[in-house]
């Protein structure tokens, strides 16, 4: 449970720091949300993310998951 809380939280706030040096501000608790629900995590108090938050969060994860795989076209534009 620690390590799982401890991803949540360590992958929120990568998110959302990136974000914020391409100047985008994302909530927070949306951004929280989306990695839980995506990492399949029963957590409370799970809000609805805007498309915007989503589409960040799958582009971490993506990252995060298949660092060594090749930066196709498809994975580039998915």
């Amino acid at each position: 449970d620690l390590r799982s809380e401890a991803t949540l939280r360590t992958m929120t706030e990568d998110v959302v720091t990136s974000s914020e040096i391409e100047g985008e501000i994302l909530a927070r608790d949306q951004v929280r949300s989306s990695i839980a629900r995506r990492l399949g995590m029963d957590i409370g108090g799970l809000v609805p993310a805007d498309r915007d938050v989503e589409g960040v969060v799958e582009m971490t994860l993506d990252a995060a998951r298949n660092y060594r795989a090749p930066l196709t076209d498809e994975r580039l534009f998915g």
